[in-house]
């Protein structure tokens, strides 16, 4: 386990390494030989003195916020894992449970489980029926905001029967008939004038 780690090792790590090799050499002390010790020896030099600290910091402020179920309970035992934190299995299920989605909490707490991963399983479970049931109240909503927008719909000046319709689908009253009864009359009334004009000059030629 030595030797493979020491192969990744590259850049400062590498040369620090190597240094710190060559110092225990001339120290008479020998070379790094157990697990446990590379281990010391690497936490010395790279992993700060707060950093277990603000690993304790993190476990008792995570919430699953945006993550998932799943995603919320790994990053959870991460934590755990990397803090040395081993407690009462009741404890962890306490701390999972603070940090799930209060909807989710609501659903979970009338559930059976006898331990952790039943807890997680249940709270997954909870967490696709809520997902589902959001998808399924989104596409009533849309259907029903269809229905009544189209049922308001009326083309643009739309005519029928004398009847012009505005945008907003209400009838503008108008004698459109009559108006355009007038219209058509008009010309009619003013050839009778000019073939009246014409044969009364015809007829006084004569």
């Amino acid at each position: 386990m030595v030797a493979m780690a020491a192969l990744e090792f590259d850049e400062y790590a590498l040369i620090w390494w190597d240094q710190m090799l060559n110092e225990r050499e001339e120290a008479g002390q020998g070379e790094v030989h157990s697990w446990t010790e590379m281990k010391r020896e690497l936490w010395a030099i790279f992993v700060l003195k707060h950093y277990r600290r603000d690993l304790f910091d993190k476990l008792r402020n995570l919430k699953q916020g945006s993550l998932s179920v799943d995603e919320y309970y790994k990053e959870m035992d991460k934590a755990m894992i990397r803090a040395n934190v081993y407690e009462d299995e009741e404890q962890t299920i306490v701390r999972f449970m603070s940090g799930l989605h209060h909807n989710i909490q609501l659903i979970v707490e009338f559930q059976q489980y006898r331990n952790l991963v039943e807890l997680v399983h249940q709270a997954s479970k909870a967490e696709r029926q809520l997902q589902q049931d959001m998808k399924s109240n989104r596409g009533v909503s849309f259907r029903t905001k269809s229905a009544a927008s189209g049922s308001k719909f009326t083309p643009r000046g739309s005519v029928s029967k004398g009847t012009i319709s505005n945008s907003s689908g209400g009838a503008c009253s108008s004698n459109f008939e009559a108006y355009s009864g007038k219209e058509m009359a008009a010309p009619n009334e003013k050839s009778k004038s000019a073939n009246s004009v014409s044969s009364s000059t015809k007829s006084s030629g004569i």
